[in-house]
């Protein structure tokens, strides 16, 4: 994956955790040189808690774990293969 699609992709990610206004969230994100990890957690009006947690780099590409809690839950959700860190 190269570095301009790496930017796109975390520049996405940040677009998603702050369109939703609306919902109460929480977003943390950490890079050190070409990698980057972070999470956001959502509180849906449902009263759902989606959570995501990803990291990425250029040899890895991005991977994101998804999960649910409350009352939607279907938890265990992921995008991506790459699984170290």
């Amino acid at each position: 994956m190269s570095l301009l699609a790496l930017q796109k992709l975390i520049v996405c990610v940040v677009f998603v955790a702050v369109v939703v206004k609306s919902f109460p969230r929480m977003y943390e994100e950490n890079a050190v040189g070409k990698h980057v990890e972070g999470e956001y957690h959502i509180h849906e009006p449902s009263g759902n808690i989606r959570s995501v947690k990803y990291h990425a780099d250029p040899h890895g590409g991005f991977y994101a774990e998804i999960h649910n809690y409350c009352r939607n839950n279907h938890s265990g959700g992921t995008y991506g293969d790459h699984k170290h860190r």
